[in-house]
């Protein structure tokens, strides 16, 4: 799936990591249908925090390992609104 729109919250963020050479970091992206994984890179991954409410544009899913997640190639990530960790929820998936 492509030219997706999805707007959502964080609940959580790994710690940024290398990979292939780039920074790299997963968040979970939680809406009123259920949670997804989001892969962030580059300078992605300094824009978003556990906590916010963010907006994704040209986002395309993909299944890895029977599971479906989230990447975008935009390189700025709309955030609607800025959150802490402490106001995040998590939802069971499924």
């Amino acid at each position: 799936m492509r030219n997706l729109e999805v707007t959502g919250r964080v609940l959580s963020k790994e710690m940024t990591r290398q990979l292939g050479g780039k920074d790299h970091s997963i968040a979970v992206l939680s809406d009123e249908t259920g949670t997804i994984r989001l892969h962030l890179w580059r300078g992605q991954v300094d824009q978003v925090n556990a906590g916010d409410t963010i907006r994704l544009k040209s986002a395309f899913a993909r299944s890895f390992m029977q599971t479906l997640e989230l990447s975008t190639w935009e390189e700025s990530i709309e955030v609607l609104s800025r959150g802490s960790v402490g106001e995040s929820f998590h939802r069971p998936i499924g």
